[in-house]
């Protein structure tokens, strides 16, 4: 992991990923502490499908607040995907553009509503998963559950989402 740190910060990112590479092919028990690393090198030379099997697999083998943190991951990386689409929007019609935003915002939602399950204490997946759901057009939906668990008990997460949705409607 420290040789890729450096390959990383010299500018060799194709470097970087091949020892990581080979560090989990060479050591899979090691997955936990070098996924994070490729996964991200991944995501920065543009191998956005690499990062989403990636952090997909380490959903699979951590625990606790690692597994929280993997699911975020893996949203992150589904929403590299998303931007990689919009810069592409001109590409597809109108009903393919639609099905794609759907086939990768709907796991980006999953993965952070489940990372959000496990460690409540993540802001930043709460900010993603309420933009992914607005970008969904499912903004609406998520406020009125924030709205009407507020009824019960104040939560950060709650009021945050309501205060959210207003700035991005």
């Amino acid at each position: 992991n420290i040789w890729a740190y450096a390959l990383y910060f010299a500018g060799d990112l194709t470097k970087g990923i091949e020892v990581l590479q080979t560090g989990v092919e060479k050591v899979p028990n090691k997955l936990n502490t070098l996924s994070d690393t490729l996964g991200n090198l991944y995501l920065k030379v543009g191998q956005y499908d690499q990062a989403v099997q990636l952090f997909q697999k380490a959903t699979g083998v951590f625990t606790g607040e690692d597994l929280a943190q993997a699911y975020n991951n893996l949203g992150v990386a589904y929403l590299y995907k998303w931007n990689d689409l919009q810069v592409h929007r001109a590409q597809f019609s109108d009903e393919e553009y639609g099905a794609k935003r759907e086939q990768i915002l709907k796991p980006a939602a999953d993965a952070f509503s489940k990372g959000l399950e496990i460690d409540h204490d993540m802001p930043w997946a709460v900010d993603s998963y309420v933009n992914v759901m607005s970008y969904r057009g499912k903004g609406s939906e998520l406020e009125a559950i924030a709205l009407e668990r507020l009824k019960q008990k104040e939560s950060f997460d709650d009021l945050y989402t309501i205060g959210k949705m207003a700035f991005n409607n």
